[in-house]
Parts: structure tokens; sequence; C-alpha cells
């Protein structure tokens, strides 16, 4: 694989996404190069779904990977545009099944995280709705595609997480 061409995975693309977790999270620990283990994370993890199963493990590669390479140079101009918008401490919001409140995925915008709670792309029995801060330095992504704002986070650093809703309809 070219350093240069990091999206050139097979075993990313032939997956579903709800494989692509695992099959990330594997591919990433086997990349030496913390570049093509960043350009990996970058390229595929917006096409995840269902990555609770992998949030530690895929954390703690995204910690080490950090150390070695800089987020801000690994990032899109668009997304690079969005974390230097950002506060020092960032408010975030995540939609998600009641107990997975410390997860990965998080947004800036809170309408897309009420749709997640409710069910975006899986079916949340108990779906609630929260709300953190985050301080900047331990932001893992930010992903502009999709309209989501996207921001991935060591779910670790998480402050003042709080409840905002559970099960409404609608």
């Amino acid at each position: 694989m070219s350093h240069f061409e990091p999206w050139r995975n097979e075993k990313l693309i032939m997956c579903d996404s709800y494989q692509r977790p695992g099959v990330l999270c594997n591919e990433m620990f086997s990349e030496k190069d913390h570049h093509i283990r960043m350009a990996l994370f970058l390229r595929y993890w917006s096409i995840c779904d269902a990555p609770w199963p992998w949030r530690s493990l895929l954390a703690d590669v995204l910690r080490y990977t950090l150390m070695h390479v800089s987020l801000t140079e690994c990032l899109s101009e668009e997304a690079r545009a969005l974390l230097d918008s950002l506060p020092p401490e960032i408010g975030i919001y995540r939609g998600c099944q009641k107990s997975r409140e410390r997860g990965l995925s998080w947004t800036c915008d809170i309408k897309v995280a009420e749709g997640f709670a409710k069910g975006k792309r899986c079916c949340n029995s108990i779906p609630t709705l929260v709300s953190a801060v985050i301080p900047k330095q331990h932001v893992f992504g930010v992903f502009t595609n999709r309209n989501e704002s996207e921001i991935v986070v060591d779910y670790r650093r998480l402050r003042r997480l709080r409840r905002l809703g559970d099960c409404w309809e609608g």
C-alpha cells in the first residue's frame, strides 16, 4: 500500500458498514506508519456503523497515533477549518442507546444528535440524548461529510456529561 493511497485497502472496501469498525481496528493496529494509520481512520470512519464493541481498542490506537502525528496536518481543508473554528473546550452532543453515552462519535449539532437518538442508521430501544464538553486536544477526528459535523473524541476525557432526554416521541 502506498503512503499516498491508504484508501486502497481491499479489506475495508469489501466489508459492510457493520463489519467495518472491527476491520478498521485490525488494519490500524497492523499498520506501522502513523500517517497511514491516521489516513485509514479518516478515510473509513465515516462509513462505519455500530462501532461500540471496538471503541476502547480504537481509542487506544488513536491516542498512540496522535502522539506521533498532528491531527490538523491529517485533516482535509474543510475538516481543519471546522476544527480551527471551535473553542478550546467544545460543546458536543450524542444521540444513542441508553448506556452507550461514552462513545467515540459526537456532533456539534444537537439536531443531528437527536436524529441518531431516534435511530438514524440503527434502532435504539431506549434512545437518549446527552451533551458534554471535550477539550480540543482530545479530539481524534473531524468529519464534515454527511452534514453531521461529527467530532470523534477520547471518551475518557469527556467533561460535564449530562443527559438531555430519554424516550421522547416524535
